[in-house]
């Protein structure tokens, strides 16, 4: 079986080498015709010619020889261009692969009469090896026993101080949520006139130097009353010194001295109207700013109970 296996690569050996030898020996002919035609020397030119001047005849024989003479130049121009042709790279390319061939073929019927079997290269084995995992990747495989826990890792033990390096934290503050806010309430002018038909007593004022001074009865509206303030202006002055003097307040706030000068029964007034007062007696210089909104009376303060007291 192995001898008909091996024909068709035998017969295709013996047809190359046979064409090769054909070629071989129809170069080699065609070498030794282009060597004799180059033979002929200048000598046998020349006289070739003086015999045909002498010998008018022999004319038309040289004619004939001149046309074959071309037609031997064109064959020969065609073998030349074979030779060529045979000489190059790739035609000895061939030869050389085909002579390979026959050697690899010599070795593999060697090695199979021998009965041994053919080994792979050791250099290609790693070349296969990456191919195989690179066309047919495996996953990869965890060796040991899967964990589903992760291991605890090793802590420390927590740092504690002595008594004497203790720094004692402060106690902590009441949280603002705890602290109901203050929200200013809105008086109605019902509420303005009960409060001037029925006055609720005041709480006694605080002393702070000579500004405390006894509230009159009747509370801030009979305080009007006694330094004759008619004015929105002179309301506003009026409250300014009565938070101040009366109540003994060192510094109020704006709304608490609009708050203050609408309790005169039948006062009304507009925020804008309000406001428009307010800042005349800041201009006069009758009440000071302070800072964070507060304001304070200043010496130019009319209606101060202790002067009309002492007058």
């Amino acid at each position: 079986e192995e001898e008909e296996d091996d024909e068709p690569l035998n017969s295709l050996f013996d047809e190359e080498e046979e064409a090769e030898q054909n070629a071989e020996e129809q170069a080699n002919a065609t070498r030794a015709v282009v060597q004799a035609q180059t033979d002929l020397g200048e000598d046998e030119f020349e006289e070739d010619a003086f015999d045909r001047e002498d010998h008018p005849e022999r004319r038309s024989e040289a004619g004939q020889r001149l046309a074959g003479a071309d037609a031997d130049r064109d064959v020969m121009r065609l073998m030349a261009k074979t030779i060529s042709e045979m000489d190059e790279p790739e035609s000895t390319h061939r030869r050389s692969a085909i002579a390979h061939l026959r050697a690899a073929v010599a070795a593999t019927k060697a090695e199979k009469q021998e009965g041994g079997v053919l080994k792979a290269e050791p250099s290609a084995v790693p070349y296969q090896e990456d191919l195989a995992s690179v066309v047919r990747p495996r996953r990869p495989v965890i060796a040991g026993t899967p964990t589903t826990r992760r291991p605890a890792e090793e802590r420390a033990a927590p740092l504690k101080l002595v008594a004497e390096q203790r720094i004692d934290v402060p106690a902590a503050r009441p949280a603002q949520s705890d602290v109901a806010p203050v929200r200013p309430r809105r008086i109605s002018v019902a509420e303005l006139r009960a409060t001037a038909e029925h006055p609720v007593a005041e709480p006694a004022p605080r002393v702070e130097g000579s500004k405390a001074v006894v509230v009159p009865e009747g509370g801030f509206g009979a305080f009007v009353e006694k330094v004759g303030a008619s004015s929105l202006n002179e309301v506003l002055e009026a409250a300014a010194a009565y938070m101040s003097f009366v109540e003994g307040r060192e510094e109020f706030s704006r709304p608490q001295l609009m708050t203050k000068a609408k309790q005169v029964d039948g006062q009304e007034f507009s925020r804008e109207d309000g406001l428009r007062s307010f800042g005349m007696l800041l201009r006069e210089g009758k009440i000071e700013k302070l800072k964070g909104g507060r304001f304070t009376v200043s010496e130019r303060i009319s209606f101060r109970p202790d002067a009309r007291a002492a007058g």
